[in-house]
C-alpha cells in the first residue's frame, strides 16, 4: 500500500507543521508500516503532552479519563497490521480524545447535527487564554497579513503618532480594526 508523496499528504503536511521538515522528510515518500506508526505515536504523545501542560483548571478525574484514553489506543495502534486499520485507528482515537476533552458523551444514544451537543455539563476543565497568548496570536497575524517593508512603515507612523500603546496592538486596532 506505500504510494508516494500524494498518498496521506494532508496527514503528511500536519506532521510537517507539529514537528518540522527533518520528520516531514523520513514520511514523505513511501513510509513503511513500521515508520507510520512511530510517526503517529509520537502525534498522539503530543496531544497528550499538550493537554496536561496546557489544561491548568481541571479536577484529576479529567486527567484519569484522559490517560485511560491515550492508554487504551495506545496499546491499539501499536497492534494495528496495516497503513488502512493505523489510520483508522488514528480516527477512532482522534474523536474519543476530542469528546473525552469537551466532556462525556452518552454511549449508543440515537444523535443527530440537530440534536444538542453542549457536553460543558459533564466537564469541570476550563482552557483560559492568558493576556501573553492573547499577544502572540496577534503578533501572529500581523505578521502573517503584512510584509516586513509594511510592518516597517507601519513602526515610523507609529513613532510619528508618539504612540504608547504595545507596537502589534497599535497594528491590530488601527490597522485591522481590532477583529481576530
Amino acid at each position: 500500500m506505500n504510494q508516494g508523496l500524494s498518498t496521506n499528504y494532508s496527514l503528511k503536511a500536519h506532521i510537517e507543521r507539529i514537528f518540522g521538515n527533518k520528520l516531514f522528510l523520513i514520511i514523505k515518500d513511501y513510509p513503511s508500516l513500521k515508520t507510520w506508526k512511530k510517526t503517529i505515536l509520537l502525534l498522539i504523545n503530543s496531544y497528550k503532552k499538550a493537554v496536561e501542560q496546557s489544561i491548568q483548571v481541571a479536577p484529576s478525574s479529567f486527567y484519569n479519563e484522559i490517560n485511560k484514553v491515550y492508554e487504551h489506543y495506545n496499546s491499539i495502534l501499536q497492534k494495528s497490521k496495516n497503513e488502512e486499520e493505523l489510520f483508522s485507528n488514528v480516527i477512532a482515537f482522534q474523536s474519543e480524545f476530542i469528546f473525552t476533552l469537551l466532556g462525556s458523551i452518552v454511549q449508543y444514544e440515537e444523535r443527530t447535527l440537530n440534536s444538542s451537543w453542549d457536553l460543558s455539563v459533564y466537564r469541570e476543565t476550563q482552557i483560559v487564554q492568558t493576556k501573553a497568548q492573547v499577544y502572540k496570536q496577534i503578533q501572529n497575524m500581523v505578521n502573517s497579513k503584512f510584509t516586513a517593508l509594511q510592518i516597517e512603515e507601519m513602526a515610523t507612523e507609529k513613532r510619528c503618532l508618539n504612540s504608547k500603546e504595545n507596537f502589534y496592538l497599535w497594528i491590530f486596532n488601527n490597522k485591522m480594526n481590532g477583529k481576530i
